[in-house]
């Protein structure tokens, strides 16, 4: 059974309450500071204008503080086919290195906790598909993207990874859970 954690040692997720799609989003991360986020663009553009097809967004925080520092967003869950798509971006000039990445285990451990899905699966710009690419045994790309990415994934030469939860539980639980845990704790 996975645990929906919501905080490492250096990052921590903090619901957006009440969720916003949209025109809305880049709204909320203008008044958060985080409106030039990288790729926030390319995000935008193919994400929901629907609140109903979000299921959950969190400001990403610097633990410890008050530090935004990011956004994540899961939308598109459906049940039936067992996926949800998962969205994180960060500033790399407010982070640290790696604070993306365990911002993403965040929330991709996060959807597999909470919901009985097989899969997520997100979005990499030419900015960070080779990061994402050098872990084969856990990300895949998808051969056929979700209807709502196709035409929109392309305009924005964007490419569809996925985590099968079987991965996810093999791989990234490990690691994570060294995340979470204080040093001490190990």
């Amino acid at each position: 059974m996975l645990i929906p954690h919501v905080m490492t040692r250096r990052t921590s997720l903090v619901p957006v309450d009440p969720v916003v799609a949209g025109p809305e989003v880049r709204r909320v991360l203008d008044r958060e500071g985080l409106g030039r986020l990288p790729d926030l663009d390319a995000f935008l553009a193919t994400s929901t204008d629907d609140p109903a097809q979000t299921a959950a967004q969190f400001f990403i925080v610097r633990a410890g503080t008050e530090d935004k520092v990011g956004f994540a967003s899961m939308t598109h869950l459906d049940t039936e086919l067992g996926q949800v798509r998962v969205d994180v971006v960060t500033d790399p000039l407010r982070t640290e290195f790696g604070i993306s990445l365990e911002a993403t285990m965040l929330v991709v451990n996060h959807a597999f906790a909470t919901w009985a899905i097989g899969k997520i699966y997100f979005c990499a710009t030419p900015r960070n598909f080779d990061t994402l690419a050098a872990f084969p045994a856990m990300i895949t790309e998808e051969a056929e993207p979700p209807a709502q990415l196709r035409d929109l994934g392309t305009a924005h030469s964007l490419r569809v990874l996925s985590i099968h939860r079987d991965r996810w539980e093999k791989y990234g639980t490990r690691f994570l859970d060294r995340l979470v845990k204080s040093p001490v704790g190990r």
